[in-house]
């Protein structure tokens, strides 16, 4: 049980932080920190709610199972700070500054980072919902196993950070800016990230069912394996983007940029690439049956064993374009535009069957 003697524990808990010793449950409620420049230290089992702690600078301080509701750290500097199975609901860090800090289990719900930066910090299996993170800068940080349900996270700017084994559901993100976020395996399905920059953002194997990118940075991303079905991404910026095995089927990117795009192995079923830009994309062994590309550029593109029937290729650009093995029956074309296309390739076609292994058992046969 915590001690109910506040006067002596306060008195206790500035002589053992001058040494940067251990705090062992003290009731250090409403207590005022604020501007303490203090290393080294642990807070174990400590009454802290309502402690302010603005404007301290903390250097590897602990703080393990305290009660921390309402306290206050804004504009502190948290430097390589833990915070375990602490309990923090409304725990405020307005433009607080954390640095490899981390939140291990406990409850961070309706905690306030507005404007906060995030330097190579971490937030692991703990409850976030409701949390403010409005205009936060968060760079190389760590997101995981958190219930972000209803988290405000308009107007940050993320960067190398991960968000993964997340509930995102109802989350804000207005105005988001994230580059190089790994966001694998989330839902966010439905959501409008139109106009939105996020290049170099990892969405592997992430439902993105009826997502709205149109017009969103998604340059050099990577979709493998990602559910995109009846997706939107007209007018987008994709180039040198991976979707290799990914759904797109009866997706829009009408307009969109896809220069060395990787569509390798992916559904393309009623896909609508009208007015896209496809240079040199690769399009090996998907399936795009009944598939849009009129007006399309797909100079130089690779489409070897591709599944094109019934697709439209009329008014697109195919200089060069590989259709080695590629299926076309039933597929639409500008007169004489497939001469301008790279045709099957009968040579090829057989170093693809090679197998050494068959060649060996036909050669002599009885050494099996």
């Amino acid at each position: 049980m915590l001690k109910n003697n506040p006067t002596s524990d306060r008195a206790m808990a500035a002589a053992i932080l001058r040494f940067g010793g251990e705090l062992h449950k003290l009731s250090l409620s409403g207590h005022d920190f604020s501007g303490r420049k203090q290393k080294g230290g642990t807070f174990i089992e400590c009454d802290l709610r309502r402690a302010d702690f603005s404007n301290c600078r903390l250097e590897e301080v602990q703080f393990i199972q305290c009660l921390m509701e309402g306290a206050r750290f804004d504009k502190a500097h948290l430097n390589n700070v833990s915070l375990v199975e602490c309990t923090a609901p409304s725990l405020s860090l307005i433009q607080a500054h954390l640095e490899k800090t981390e939140a291990v289990s406990g409850d961070l719900s309706k905690a306030n980072f507005t404007s906060a930066r995030l330097d190579r910090s971490s937030f692991l299996k703990l409850p976030m919902t409701r949390t403010q993170l409005t205009s936060v800068r968060m760079k190389e940080c760590f997101i995981i196993e958190a219930a972000l349900e209803g988290a405000d996270l308009s107007r940050a700017e993320i960067k190398n950070s991960a968000i993964m084994k997340c509930d995102l559901s109802d989350v804000i993100y207005d105005s988001i800016r994230a580059d190089t976020l790994m966001l694998n395996s989330a839902c966010l399905a439905g959501w409008n990230l139109s106009g939105m920059h996020l290049p170099r953002c990892n969405f592997q194997d992430s439902d993105l069912s009826g997502t709205d990118l149109s017009g969103a940075d998604l340059t050099q991303c990577q979709f493998t394996f990602a559910k995109m079905s009846d997706a939107r991404l007209t007018g987008a910026r994709a180039e040198l983007a991976v979707f290799m095995q990914a759904d797109l089927s009866n997706a829009d990117l009408s307009g969109a940029s896809l220069e060395n795009a990787i569509f390798k192995e992916a559904n393309l079923t009623g896909t609508n690439f009208q007015d896209a830009s496809m240079k040199l994309a690769v399009l090996e062994q998907a399936q795009a049956i009944n598939t849009k590309f009129c007006r399309a550029d797909l100079s130089y593109a690779i489409g070897r064993h591709a599944d094109l029937r019934g697709a439209d290729l009329r008014g697109a650009k195919v200089f060069r374009l590989d259709l080695h093995g590629a299926e076309t029956d039933m597929s639409h074309w500008d007169t004489g535009a497939k001469r301008r296309c790279l045709p099957h390739d009968p040579v090829r076609h057989i170093a693809e069957a090679y197998d050494p292994v068959i060649i060996h058992q036909q050669t002599h046969p009885s050494t099996f």
